[in-house]
């Protein structure tokens, strides 16, 4: 009876390994050539059947992540890049900011996603890193205060867009957004 559940467990997770094998493959060969974005990440935008009926059961517990990240870790930190990853990830996942997200995890990828963290008043190149970062300073001030210094306004004080739907940088000219990675807030400029 138990090797027989055994071997079902087994078939089980070599049918979910090949379709995550061919989920990632067909991400793949739907990203542009000149792209360095990392298939792997969107694969996950794509959920089957079986993983969701097998999770929602609460039979197995497949965890993208395997690392447990820190509350709330330096925007300096190594573990921060690796957790803004996976969020980046996940952004690109949802419809309406599926353009974004790989907008942002491209400059993430070339080093060119500066994240601000007005409130700490630090500013840093976002990317894939092993060790911390370094970082900028700018002048720490509440989140009201930046955004008014920062985003660009229309006549009627309304946050201007690009035609892609990102703010806009007053100082930069570059496309803006902001949003919460874990529990704290950050504001993000690509090119």
């Amino acid at each position: 009876m138990v090797s027989g559940l055994g071997s079902h467990v087994q078939l089980f997770s070599t049918e979910l390994a090949l379709k995550a094998i061919s989920k990632q493959e067909a991400v793949s060969a739907s990203l542009p050539q000149h792209s360095t974005i990392d298939p792997s990440l969107l694969a996950r935008c794509i959920p089957t059947p079986e993983v969701e009926t097998v999770s929602k059961a609460g039979r197995i517990s497949l965890s993208e992540q395997a690392e447990t990240f820190d509350l709330s870790p330096k925007v300096t930190s190594a573990s921060f890049m690796r957790e803004l990853k996976l969020w980046l990830a996940d952004l690109s996942c949802d419809r309406m900011n599926f353009s974004r997200g790989c907008a942002m995890l491209q400059a993430f990828a070339s080093s060119t996603l500066k994240v601000f963290d007005p409130v700490e008043g630090v500013v840093v190149k976002a990317g894939d890193r092993d060790t911390d970062v370094s970082s900028e300073q700018i002048s720490a001030v509440g989140w009201s205060q930046f955004l008014k210094s920062r985003v660009k306004r229309e006549a009627d004080n309304a946050y201007s867009k690009d035609e892609d739907g990102n703010y806009v940088d007053l100082i930069s000219g570059e496309q803006a957004y902001f949003g919460a990675v874990g529990s704290k807030f950050y504001y993000f400029t690509w090119p």
